[in-house]
């Protein structure tokens, strides 16, 4: 069997697709990826994947520059002749469906998170739920990584007639292992993610400057690439100052949670599923989070970590209190019940079997023809 699958970046698709692609390959599958050129193409090559490297600009608002990558998708589509396709983000879901269809081909589409486009009420949305509604007219499959994304897409009248929900992109629980508690110094609270408004980032350096004047011991790092350049200053004081430890962009997150006793992601992003707060509660880490869809998930509160308000860096430093305070075995145990949730909640074979069960379902169904 042939499958595309098409992204927006190829180190996403490598941090968050690859097991789903071993698993195809395993199978004796021949998979193509069509994604941006970058360091991790070429790793999807080394493990035996045609990689066709298709630039997409994930924010751009070209009418011209979007119609090309329709046409470029559906070219694609007309040289490999694969038995169906899988979309992730925004364009590709749009303009790969849409090519995909246009050539009969069966196709799946996972919503990875609203993001701020459909977030936020305004023309893009319009735009892009009208987009939506023509790509979607007839794809095959829909996943969704949360109820609320699914809900919106209903409300809006967008067509997902076999919406399937997955557990975000799930976590490798191998990969994530679970890491010894630090022993040495006083409690190290992690942020990690893009460093975005809507990530919670400017609570957080509130919420710091908060818990450090009362806890001084207390070490707060904060790693992610800046991808708002207008927070750059207010990054770089703190730094400064000696509130945070800014890490920047790092590549293997591993390291940063095992340096961590607790993460810190008080996001009021549109998220699918926050990849960070699954790597960080796998690794054994309580995690400090809203209860926005995409964020609430993975987190029991007061079992496996807090609950807090959004946009409330008050009851964000609360919180971080209320765990800097608890005995080392109960931050300990409070990771433990993190990894377990995730273990039994989270697990990205699970959510790799439900793709290749989706799989299975759409070639069924082409060959008994479209």
């Amino acid at each position: 069997m042939k499958v595309l699958i098409l992204v927006n970046s190829d180190w996403g698709a490598y941090r968050f697709r690859r097991q789903l692609v071993e698993a195809l390959l395993a199978r004796g599958d021949s998979v193509t990826l069509s994604c941006p050129d970058g360091p991790y193409a070429a790793k999807f090559e080394a493990l035996g994947v045609k990689v066709m490297r298709q630039p997409v600009d994930r924010r751009g608002l070209d009418p011209v520059a979007d119609a090309m990558l329709f046409f470029s998708y559906r070219s694609l589509m007309r040289r490999e002749k694969p038995d169906a396709v899988f979309c992730y983000t925004v364009k590709p879901n749009i303009y790969g469906v849409l090519a995909a269809r246009s050539l009969r081909i069966p196709c799946a589409a996972t919503i990875t998170g609203l993001g701020t486009a459909l977030g936020k009420p305004g023309p893009l949305r319009a735009l892009l739920i009208f987009l939506y509604r023509h790509a979607f007219r007839r794809v095959d499959t829909v996943f969704f990584q949360n109820i609320a994304d699914r809900d919106f897409f209903q409300k809006h009248d967008i067509p997902c007639d076999k919406p399937r929900l997955a557990a975000g992109s799930g976590v490798d629980v191998e990969e994530f292992a679970i890491q010894p508690m630090p022993e040495q110094g006083g409690t190290v609270f992690l942020f990690a993610g893009r460093i975005l408004r809507e990530k919670g980032i400017v609570e957080f350096l509130k919420a710091a400057r908060m818990v450090k004047e009362r806890h001084p011991e207390t070490c707060l790092l904060v790693a992610g690439p800046l991808e708002d350049v207008s927070l750059r200053p207010l990054v770089r004081q703190a730094h400064r100052e000696g509130v945070i430890t800014f890490c920047g962009f790092v590549d293997d997150m591993r390291a940063c949670y095992a340096q961590a006793h607790c993460t810190v992601l008080p996001s009021y992003y549109p998220e699918g599923m926050s990849n960070v707060l699954l790597e960080s509660a796998a690794s054994g880490r309580a995690v400090i989070s809203t209860a926005r869809p995409g964020c609430g998930e993975a987190v029991q509160d007061g079992v496996s970590g807090f609950l807090v308000h959004e946009r409330d860096a008050a009851d964000l430093a609360s919180a971080m209190e209320r765990f800097l305070v608890l005995p080392p075995e109960e931050k300990a145990a409070m990771g433990l019940a993190a990894r377990r949730r995730m273990e039994l909640l989270f697990d990205r074979r699970t959510v790799t079997a439900m793709y290749l069960d989706a799989l299975d379902s759409l070639t069924k169904r082409g060959l008994h023809g479209l």
